[in-house]
């Protein structure tokens, strides 16, 4: 059976679960990316309010996490698995732990805001 960028996403994600640290996602275009860092209660997703090439500010962004049943807090110190909270610097979400929500994200994120449909492979850069 031939690996696919689930397969890339989750492998990732996993690393820096264990190990701490960071990975960035994406494929070939640098200013089309989705990052997670570890963070307190698991892997927490940093969308920058200048960018990549979607600002956090963009509704499809927001759309995209209450499409999947997040839902918005207010204090990012409190967060829990499946919030987001809008800061002056972008939108953070918790993930939690959960590598499925993880990859349903991330591919979302290429097919739904940045319009890259059938992406086959993502480069997923780690830093531990």
């Amino acid at each position: 059976m031939p690996f696919g960028p689930g397969d890339d996403i989750r492998k990732a994600a996993e690393k820096v679960l264990r190990n701490g640290g960071f990975v960035v996602f994406d494929d070939g275009d640098d200013l089309e990316y989705v990052q997670y860092s570890m963070d307190g209660g698991g892997l927490m997703l940093m969308w920058p309010a200048d960018g990549p090439r979607v600002a956090s500010g963009d509704a499809s962004v927001r759309s995209l996490l209450e499409s999947m049943d997040f839902r918005q807090g207010s204090d990012i110190k409190k967060m829990t698995p499946k919030t987001y909270v809008v800061e002056d610097d972008g939108i953070y979400a918790q993930f939690g732990h959960d590598l499925d929500l993880v990859e349903n994200f991330t591919t979302s994120a290429f097919e739904r805001v940045y319009r890259r449909l059938g992406v086959k492979k993502l480069n997923a850069r780690v830093d531990v």
